[in-house]
């Protein structure tokens, strides 16, 4: 899965790929990463959003 960036004007949000663990319904995700951004929930359907995808890598250190 990949982290999304959603931005409107001067308001943006972004979510890490991990996100998608807690939220993992796409409309779920949207709307609560609107909200982040200081947008209506429902905005990613109404409204023209840019929006990026990037990959992250993650690891762990052995303690």
């Amino acid at each position: 899965m990949d982290g999304v960036i959603i931005s409107k004007g001067l308001k943006r949000a972004t979510f890490l790929p991990q996100v998608w663990k807690q939220l993992p319904r796409p409309d779920d995700f949207l709307s609560r990463l609107c909200l982040k951004a200081g947008l209506p929930a429902r905005t990613w359907q109404a409204e023209t959003l840019d929006v990026q995808t990037y990959q992250v890598i993650s690891f762990e250190e052995e303690p």
